[in-house]
């Protein structure tokens, strides 16, 4: 099993590449044919998302437009409950289809917050793909539409998510090893 260490922690592989490219292609299919002939607004959230949003944008197949937020619920390796907008969509999204991009739902606060937010700017619908989903953690009875991995509680890194801003440019998923 491939092993990385960042700082004073270690973390094995969970998820390869190879294993996230060819859901994300699963995925991507299934949003080519729900969205055929729509011109949705994906939502890329930053910072932890970007890797998964560029390659489920570059398989789509129709118009789309993109729009960024950055919002903050994680110190350490703990998520809080205290939503930190650093960054916001400035676009008019009244009647618009939007996408949301998030890298992993843990407990459910984040994307709870912009279903919040996104109904208050009144948009058609909106539609989560998440690259990781944690179950146990999720404090919400809303369904999740496109989910690529469902995985336990562990703290993980690779592919856009980190720790401490070290490991993003990791091209798989890493766990926390248990030492």
């Amino acid at each position: 099993m491939k092993e990385i260490r960042l700082g004073e922690l270690t973390f094995e592989e969970c998820i390869s590449y190879e294993a996230l490219i060819k859901k994300i292609e699963e995925i991507a299919h299934q949003i080519n044919v729900a969205f055929a002939g729509k011109r949705p607004v994906f939502i890329v959230v930053l910072k932890g998302a970007f890797l998964f949003a560029a390659e489920i944008i570059k398989r789509f197949e129709g118009e789309c437009e993109i729009e960024f937020v950055q919002l903050s619920s994680y110190q350490g390796t703990q998520t809080t409950s205290q939503i930190q907008e650093k960054l916001f969509v400035q676009s008019d999204l009244k009647d618009r289809d939007v996408i949301i991009l998030e890298d992993i739902v843990d407990t459910g606060h984040t994307v709870n917050y912009l279903f919040q937010r996104f109904n208050e700017m009144k948009v058609r619908s909106i539609t989560t793909v998440v690259l990781l989903f944690k179950p146990e953690a999720f404090k919400y009875d809303y369904p999740l539409d496109y989910v690529a991995f469902q995985i336990p509680s562990d703290f993980v890194i690779g592919f856009g998510l980190d720790y401490n801003e070290k490991g993003r440019n990791i091209p798989g998923i890493y766990k926390l090893k248990n030492i």
